[in-house]
């Protein structure tokens, strides 16, 4: 393959730019959805407290996704993210769901990345 060639298949940094802000921003909202959904199936939870457990979650989740740009959020994550807060508090939460994010979850992508693009 010659340069030239490559360098058709290549985005400029303002369509990278534009690319990475847009599944940022595509992120944040499933994560929304995600942590509205959260805490509804806990039946010693306060119902009251819900609401303001499911923001605490979503600035969680939120926060995740601001420190890690290569970090797309997932289905799902909401709930692992959930649990350590529940358990760890806020603080400690998002450290825990980041490494989780960052040394498990990200090969299952990988795995998940191969086999799609194997598939006819």
């Amino acid at each position: 393959m010659k340069d030239s060639e490559l360098d058709t298949d290549r985005k400029s940094t303002h369509e990278l730019s534009a690319e990475v802000i847009r599944r940022h921003n595509e992120s944040k909202s499933i994560a929304r959805k995600d942590a509205n959904r959260s805490f509804v199936n806990l039946d010693d939870l306060d119902p009251k407290s819900r609401p303001h457990l499911q923001a605490e979650l979503f600035e969680i989740l939120s926060a995740l996704i601001d420190r890690n740009e290569h970090i797309e959020y997932v289905q799902g994550l909401n709930d692992i993210a959930g649990v350590f807060m529940l358990i760890l508090g806020k603080r400690h939460a998002l450290v825990a769901a980041e490494r989780v994010c960052l040394h498990y979850i990200k090969y299952l992508f990988y795995a998940l990345l191969f086999i799609s693009r194997c598939l006819p």
